[in-house]
Formats: C-alpha cells, structure tokens, sequence
C-alpha cells in the first residue's frame, strides 16, 4: 500500500514538473478522499480475511470463465433447418387420368413425413378451408397429396393448414399454411373460318370452333364474367382482315391470325370481317354471363 502511495506521489510531482502546479477542484479532492478511504478499507479487509477474499475473486473469475464458454456454446450449436415446400394446384380433369380429378400435391424438399405414415391416408392433421371431400395421404416421405371425391369445383380458392404434428417431430417447416386454386373455366374462340362459293358469291358459309376448358351447354354459354375470345378469318388471299363488333371497331390483324376480343357486356352482337378487297361476312354471336 505505501509502494502505491509513493508511485502516485512520484507521478504527482512528475506531472507538476512538466505542466506546472494545479490546484484540483473542491468536488475531486472529495472524491480523491473516498477513494483512498475505499481503498484502504479493501486493504484492511483483505488483510483480515484474506481467504474469503479468495474465495470471492476466484469465484468471479470461475464465473466470467462459465459465461464465455455458455456464449461459445450457444453460438455454436446446431441450428434447426426449416424445411420448405412447393405447391402443385390441381389441373383439369381429363380421359389420362381416366376421367378422375387430379390430386393437389406438396412436395417438400427433404423427408417430412412420419415414418410409421408413409404411402398411408392420414385423418388429421392437415385442414382445408373451406372443407373439401376427400382423403389426404403421403404418397412417400416428402410428398403430400389430397385427391377430392368428386370433381374440384371450378376456379375455387382454398386455404391449408398443416399442424405441426402432421410432420416428424424434428423437422421445423418454413411455413404451416398455404393457398391454392383450382382450374378457373376458360373459354376460346379457337377457330372462324369464312368460305365464299367461286362460282355464286352470294353463297356464304361461316364455320365457329369454340374451346373450354370444362363441360358447358351446347347452347347456351353462360360465364361469370367477359372471357377474351380468338377471332380468325380466312380470307382465301393474303392480306389484312378488320374486325367488327356491331359498327365498333375490335381490330385488324393478318388473315388466318387471331385477333382477341372481349365482350364488353352480355348480349346479341354481329361480328364481321372485312377483308382490303371489301369481302365481308357476319354471324350473330349471343353472349350470356351467369349471375
């Protein structure tokens, strides 16, 4: 303790030699005071008790030595991997899959599945909303499947969730839920062909060829909303075809090339063609949207 006193006496008489005389302030001489004062009752305990001292500073090296080793090991350990997964929504039925829906599919990017489920349907665990008849399954480990009972309904919109006690309890996916649709109802105008007899040119005849996407009435078209539609005329010459929608303008477009056209309400419009040499033709076309 005097080795200390006579250091900071030394460094004291040092520093006045080099800076000058200085005089400290009343609040640091105080605080100087306290200082002393704390360290030389530390000293004094210490040598009163010098074990429990030992004791105390071993125990707060032991403490900051368990502190840095817990951050290591923390830092260190194994992450959890979260597993992600793809979304196939149902396509169309159709007769190569012998007239049966398709199913949804989830495929995951590593095995997921419970060993004890694989290649099983499963009862729970997995919720569509708004609920559906039928059956999910894992197909294998990493692929899910859900195949209706009867046909999916069209353009339909549904939500998924996946409890996390579907999966094998150590695997951690990205996300729980998921959203998918399926197949919406489209339609087409996928062929307008117009033939003039050579011989009598007052002779006409307009063949339509009409695609869907799903079964409809043969004859009457009823749809939610206005469909694009492919409008193509055969002029029999090479050349520039203008389309006619009533007396409004839908277009021009070479011949023998679709030009889109959707009906802007429900209703009877006369469409024509009319080719650079001013050949035209008509056919009445009846729209109806469903309510």
């Amino acid at each position: 303790m005097n080795a200390v006193i006579r250091l900071g006496g030394l460094m004291a008489a040092l520093f006045a030699a080099v800076f000058g005389a200085w005089t400290a302030p009343p609040w640091l001489r105080w605080l100087a005071g306290r200082l002393r004062a704390g360290v030389s009752a530390t000293a004094a305990a210490m040598r009163a008790r010098p074990r429990a001292f030992a004791v105390a500073a071993l125990a707060m090296v032991l403490l900051a030595v368990g502190g840095y080793a817990g951050r290591v090991w923390w830092t260190s350990r194994p992450q959890p991997v979260e597993v992600g997964f793809k979304v196939v929504s149902p396509p169309i039925t159709d007769f190569a899959n012998d007239g049966k829906p398709h199913a949804l599919v989830v495929t995951f990017t590593t095995s997921v599945a419970p060993l004890a489920l694989v290649g099983k349907d499963i009862a729970s665990g997995v919720v569509a909303t708004p609920p559906v008849e039928g059956q999910w399954r894992w197909a294998s480990d990493r692929q899910l499947e859900f195949t209706p009972k009867a046909e999916w309904p069209v353009g339909a919109r549904y939500s998924v969730r996946i409890d996390r006690g579907a999966v094998a309890p150590q695997v951690r996916l990205d996300a729980y839920d998921f959203t998918f649709a399926s197949a919406a109802f489209e339609a087409k105008l996928r062929k307008a062909e117009f033939y003039q007899d050579p011989v009598n040119p007052t002779l006409k005849k307009a063949v339509f060829e009409l695609a869907f996407t799903h079964p409809v009435n043969p004859y009457v078209l009823r749809l939610k909303s206005p469909p694009p539609l492919s409008l193509r005329a055969n002029a029999g010459r090479a050349g520039t075809v203008y389309w006619f929608a009533d007396s409004a303008l839908v277009g021009s477009v070479a011949a023998g090339k679709d030009l889109v056209w959707v009906p802007p309400a429900a209703g009877k419009y006369t469409l024509s063609a009319v080719d650079a040499q001013g050949v035209a033709d008509t056919r009445e076309v009846s729209v109806e949207f469903a309510p």
